[in-house]
């Protein structure tokens, strides 16, 4: 099975309270094949442009935890809508 990658999980996420992701759903991090955040805001109509304020953000604290900083934008994203 191919890993998952950041822009996949994050089309799939809902976009009401019921979450995807649950207490079956064992998703590694290591599973994730992402790209860099910098990347990402350079595709055209990148969906992540609303992040670009934060970048130096997502990057300390995701350094901090061991995960990848467009995993924490797409988490902020979601929890932003």
């Amino acid at each position: 099975e191919p890993p998952l990658t950041i822009l996949d999980l994050r089309a799939s996420l809902p976009h009401d309270n019921e979450c995807l992701l649950t207490d079956s759903a064992h998703i590694k991090l290591s599973q994730l094949k992402t790209i860099t955040l910098e990347t990402a805001l350079a595709m055209p109509n990148s969906v992540y442009e609303t992040c670009k304020p934060y970048v130096g953000l997502f990057e300390k604290h995701a350094a901090a935890n061991g995960m990848p900083p467009i995993l924490l934008a797409a988490i902020a994203m979601q929890e932003s809508e």
